[in-house]
């Protein structure tokens, strides 16, 4: 009880603006003892109001929160802190970054190193420290030591303190050590910065004072889904990074009953392309399009506004106090609608609302997790142009495959602090490509690969014809003493990104050729939606330069498929459409595929020898998995 009082006793004097110079540097140098005695220090001390409230649905964090977070671990909890922060542009990162600095230095005598992906965002860090400084100087200058562009050094109870504000470069980051380090805007590294960036791990030291442990930020918008950002996310878990997202929804004014309305309705949305209708037109629409829409309950007003699709009615739940003359954070509903209408929606969806990374610079966007990846009831429906009444296990459709001798092709990639990778595709008479499975070993030798590949995949999937990289002759020439037959590859990557793209989505109609096994395939479906073309020194994208990363289980993908369908003229089945038989002969006369050869015609157009041995059926004693072969995955 004394604790709140106290606390109410300094919020009231906080907002008294006769107080003595004495009253105020006692306030100011007191720690704040929860989120809400934080939050009127900075009111008073910056002249901040940080929202506090977590509107959006999609959001776990908003800009007092994350300052709280950190003060809170460093003060209190005397934890180290590795954690990103994603907003929103104009989200009040850097703000709020600046701001937990300060509050860490003066209350916790922790120096800190503000770093920017470039110097703009450096000096950006800088200003608004220096207003701060300026806005209560009759209490700082008198502690400073230093303050120049790159360094602010003050006097706190004694003992030097130092904030440094430096762009990412290889000559700025070599020498500062501090208990508590920012990266500000991390997808918006430049190649050195990146380089740059692998210094930052040496700067967080531990509190020279008390022994505490390190405190590392990160503070980005959400950008590609190959940048930085996006890989930091990706190993949160495994390197005990907390993730914390606040959006553009989480900044803007309540929206009241006169606007949203009070009926309950349902309205259905597709929030990839932002377009919500009313139960009544879901009514109209085909079943195909229906899939795109999900249901979601509100208020009959909602159907006129432009940002349901990824407000959902969450905006009712902002505190009423925030407003735009309270916060500068703060915008209009009017704002936000202007900002949103007119934009692309993929940059509204990565950028504003932190929902998704952009696809900008993506390879493969036509890639669509609800297309393309499939259960094997789903491939087997494909396959037999029937339904099955039970489940289909992996086992029972390449049984199904083995007895409608569909070939079954392996492709190869060689590596060792890469991933070596294997990839098995089908390829059905009518050009349907089956990946059953996508799997890779790091640090493993060729021989033991080999041997991999050999007993648990070889035998089960019965692999016709193997396409490994060309590049390793020694490792093509052991496949070939194991009895593995081998084909030459065709590398070219341009083509063979085009036969997948066009068997994600045949040019011209909504039909797809590919299926992806969903249960089997975890690095290849990762890599899909991260392979990306190369960016040059501005950080474009550079069309038909591929980035050599994300490209492990894409790079065999590309070896099959060019081979087997790099000439085929895929035929769309229709109804009284060509049948299999019509379709031969196997090359018309400009030498184009009319279907995917067999394996025996592979074979002798490329001169292998044909093994004749009995095909063995899958036997339990070689693999416990009785849904198909064991093994483990490689993933990033």
């Amino acid at each position: 009880m004394t604790k709140r009082k106290n606390k109410a006793s300094i919020q009231d004097q906080n907002l008294n603006n006769g107080l003595t110079d004495d009253q105020l540097r006692q306030l100011f140098f007191s720690k704040c003892i929860d989120r809400d005695h934080l939050g009127e220090w900075i009111k008073k001390f910056w002249g901040a109001n940080l929202p506090k409230t977590t509107v959006s649905r999609y959001s776990n964090c908003n800009p007092l929160d994350s300052v709280w977070d950190v003060y809170n671990h460093a003060i209190y909890l005397k934890k180290g802190m590795d954690v990103l922060y994603i907003s929103t542009r104009g989200g009040g990162k850097t703000l709020g970054a600046a701001i937990t600095e300060s509050a860490l230095m003066f209350h916790d005598r922790r120096g800190a190193v503000h770093i920017g992906a470039i110097e703009k965002q450096a000096k950006r860090a800088y200003s608004y420290f220096q207003t701060f400084l300026q806005k209560n100087k009759s209490i700082l200058m008198p502690l400073v030591e230093k303050s120049v562009i790159e360094k602010t050094s003050l006097i706190v109870d004694n003992e030097l303190v130092t904030l440094e504000c430096l762009p990412a470069t290889m000559s700025a980051l070599n020498g500062p050590h501090e208990a508590c380090v920012v990266m500000d805007e991390l997808d918006t590294l430049s190649p050195e910065g990146l380089i740059a960036y692998k210094q930052i791990n040496g700067i967080p030291v531990k509190h020279r004072l008390t022994g505490a442990p390190p405190i590392k930020i990160g503070i980005s918008t959400r950008k590609s889904a190959y940048g930085l950002v996006q890989k930091q996310m990706d190993s949160a878990v495994k390197q005990g990074r907390s993730i914390k997202m606040w959006n553009q929804i989480d900044l803007m004014e309540k929206c009241y009953p006169v606007r949203h309305g009070t009926e309950e309705v349902t309205i259905y949305t597709d929030q990839s392309t932002m377009t919500h209708i009313s139960a009544e037109h879901f009514e109209k629409l085909a079943n195909e399009k229906r899939a795109d829409y999900v249901p979601h309950l509100a208020t009959e007003g909602c159907i006129n506004c432009a940002l349901f699709s990824v407000c959902l009615g969450d905006a009712k739940k902002q505190d009423p106090e925030m407003t735009v003359d309270s916060s500068t954070l703060i915008l209009s509903i009017e704002d936000v609608i202007t900002k949103v209408k007119g934009a692309d929606v993929d940059w509204v969806l990565a950028e504003l609302m932190c929902m998704k990374p952009s696809m900008e610079g993506i390879v493969f966007k036509e890639f669509d997790r609800t297309r393309h990846l499939a259960d094997y009831n789903a491939m087997w429906k494909v396959l037999t142009n029937n339904e099955s009444k039970d489940p289909v296990s992996e086992l029972m459709f390449v049984k199904e495959l083995h007895r409608r001798k569909v070939p079954i092709y392996g492709g190869i990639d060689w590596g060792w602090t890469a991933p070596s990778t294997f990839v098995a595709i089908a390829v059905d008479e009518r050009d349907n490509a089956y990946i059953l499975r996508s799997f890779g070993v790091t640090k493993t030798n060729d021989p033991t690969f080999i041997q991999i590949i050999k007993t648990r995949f070889h035998k089960f999937y019965r692999i016709q014809t193997y396409y490994p990289d060309n590049a390793n002759g020694s490792g093509i020439d052991l496949m070939k003493t194991e009895g593995l037959p081998v084909a030459k590859v065709d590398k070219s990557e341009n083509l063979g990104v085009q036969v997948i793209k066009r068997l994600m989505k045949i040019p011209g109609t909504s039909e797809i050729k590919l299926l992806i096994a969903k249960d089997t395939n975890d690095m290849l479906i990762y890599e899909l939606e991260r392979y990306h073309y190369e960016t040059d020194t501005a950080g474009n994208s550079v069309d038909g330069k591929f980035a050599k990363e994300y490209d492990h289980c894409i790079d065999p993908c590309r070896y099959i498929l060019t081979a087997v369908l790099g000439k085929t003229r895929f035929v769309v089945p229709h109804e009284n459409g060509p049948t299999y038989d019509e379709m031969n002969p196997l090359r018309s006369a400009d030498g184009s595929y009319h279907r995917a050869p067999t394996f025996h015609e592979l074979a002798q157009e490329n001169q292998i020898p044909i093994m004749v041995e009995e095909s063995k059926p899958f036997n339990r004693a070689d693999d416990d998995d009785e849904e198909g072969p064991s093994g483990f995955n490689w993933f990033f």
